[in-house]
Order: C-alpha cells, then sequence, then structure tokens
C-alpha cells in the first residue's frame, strides 16, 4: 500500500500571521514537521499543501510543494484536492504545526487500514483521553472533542465539552481530538464531492463532514504528546517540548 502524508501549511491567522516560518530551536516549525514526518519512514511520499508565497519560497527544492490558490476554510478539502492527482493508496493530513509526530501512534494508525478487518476502514483518526482534573482543557472551544460509538467509531465532534455528565459515576471519558486524519484516496475524492455540512458550518470542524454523511471515522485512542502553538508567546514552549520529546 503507497501512503502519502499530506502537510498542511496554510498563511498564518491574525493572532499569529508567520507561525509556519517562526523559528524554534533553531529552524521554521514547518520544516520540522516536515522532518517528523519524514522520519517515520512511512511514507513514499511527503507533500506540503500551502496558499502561502512565502512558504513556497522557503521550501523550494527542500521537499515537494503544491500551492492553491483557494482559502483554506478545511483542510480535508484543500489536501484532498491534492490528493485526486498524487499515486498512493492511503493520505494521512497532518497540520503544519504538528511540530513532532507519535510515531508510534502514527503506525498503528495506518496498520488500522491493513487485513481483513482494515478493508472496510475509510476513514481514520487519533484521539488522546483528557484527565478528569484538566477543566479548562475541557471548556476551550480550540479544543475539539470527540463521542465515540462502542466499536471506537466517531459518533459526533464539538467545541464542547462532551459528553455531558449528568451523573459523573456514569464513568465517561472525555477525549481531545488530534487533528491528524488518516483517509483511503476513494474517500479523500467523495470528500470534495460533498458541500459542507451543517453541522461542519455550525462547529466549524472539518470531519464533521464525514460523520454528517453517514463515513464513519475509526477512532484510535493513544498517548499523544503534542503542543499547539496559538502565538509566538507559545515558542519557548515549543521549544522545550521539543528538547523533552527528541
Amino acid at each position: 500500500m503507497r501512503i502519502a502524508a499530506l502537510i498542511s501549511a496554510p498563511e498564518g491567522g491574525v493572532d499569529f500571521p508567520d507561525k509556519l516560518l517562526s523559528v524554534v530551536n533553531g529552524k521554521a516549525v514547518i520544516e520540522h514537521t516536515i522532518a517528523s514526518v519524514q522520519g517515520t519512514g512511512l511514507f513514499t511520499e511527503t507533500v506540503v499543501v500551502t496558499n502561502d508565497d512565502n512558504i513556497e519560497t522557503h521550501l523550494a527544492g527542500k521537499v515537494n510543494v503544491i500551492k492553491t490558490k483557494k482559502p483554506f476554510d478545511n483542510y480535508i478539502e484543500r489536501l484532498a484536492e491534492v490528493a485526486a492527482l498524487t499515486d498512493a493508496d492511503l493520505f494521512v493530513c497532518i497540520p503544519g504545526d504538528h511540530l513532532q509526530l507519535h510515531n508510534a501512534t502514527i503506525e498503528k494508525l495506518v496498520q488500522l487500514f491493513e487485513g481483513t478487518t482494515g478493508k472496510d476502514i475509510q476513514v481514520a483518526s487519533v484521539v488522546k483521553k483528557i484527565q478528569q482534573d484538566t477543566e479548562q482543557l475541557k471548556a476551550d472551544n480550540n479544543t475539539v472533542k470527540v463521542v465515540l460509538g462502542l466499536r471506537m467509531h466517531a459518533l459526533y465532534f464539538s467545541r464542547y465539552p462532551i459528553p455531558y455528565m449528568q451523573h459523573a459515576e456514569a464513568g465517561f471519558a472525555c477525549y481531545e481530538h488530534i487533528n491528524i486524519i488518516a483517509c483511503k484516496k476513494e474517500a479523500m475524492l467523495h470528500f470534495i464531492q460533498l458541500p459542507p455540512s451543517p453541522l461542519e458550518r455550525a462547529e466549524q470542524i472539518h470531519a464533521l463532514r464525514f460523520v454528517e454523511n453517514g463515513v464513519q471515522i475509526k477512532m484510535l485512542i493513544a498517548q499523544y504528546p503534542y503542543i499547539k502553538m496559538k502565538t509566538a508567546a507559545d515558542i519557548p514552549a515549543a521549544e522545550a517540548f521539543l528538547n523533552a520529546h527528541n
């Protein structure tokens, strides 16, 4: 099976306009992500997809870069357009600010598509358990929460803390979505044929387009260390994270 990594590298937002080109431990954020992806040894091809001239110029000659003219309103949609032009069976979609992949988890994610059970899986992703004492994380609307079914498929994604614990003794875990999504090529191509779905638009969570259209997303629970970079003030924490995990 040919597996390609598609790295989403959009132009920065208002809070951190040059995030992917910001220097962390002597190297641009996007370069850390690329090195981590290539270091897994899992991918036959690595493609960076961007709409930013500066990112395209910075990475010229270092990695395969495809520049799109469209905005990155939905990063799966942008990557799916590139997947249509790429010779691979499985695509792993990775945000450009994901400094360090957790190799063991990515290997398990890819293995979900193997064997007799894997042939029925079209899309898969990763969650990590939110510990009970991290109420601030549960309430953070930048942290996407996921409710899982008994067969480990995503039932719903939300920026609200779900599920609601009417009875705390019920013992349900709250899971955070790690925004790495693996899709078979046919699922990627199907995705761009679908219009933005109502819940996707309401929550601004791209994976909901799959869920609302009846495409099951198999979820892998992992202890997945990573760091979010929201502003330039997070750079020292990112450097400490890399020092701890390299």
